[in-house]
């Protein structure tokens, strides 16, 4: 009996803000990742164009707008 897989790739959920050029307010690289914004910021603030960010050098998140 052969078994066939279906290789699906997960969609990707963050995207690189290398791009954007978005740059780290700690330690200034651009080794940013754009994640999702949280429930409170998306229901309370909507109408704000605020986006959130990941450095994966210092591990630190932080919003741009």
């Amino acid at each position: 009996m052969n078994l066939i897989y279906n290789e699906q790739t997960p969609a990707m959920k963050t995207t690189p803000a290398e791009d954007l050029n978005v740059v780290c307010p700690r330690c200034g690289r651009k080794s940013c990742m754009r994640i999702k914004r949280g429930v409170l910021v998306k229901t309370l603030l909507p109408w704000l164009n605020l986006k959130h960010y990941h450095c994966q050098n210092c591990i630190r998140n932080f919003y741009k707008f």
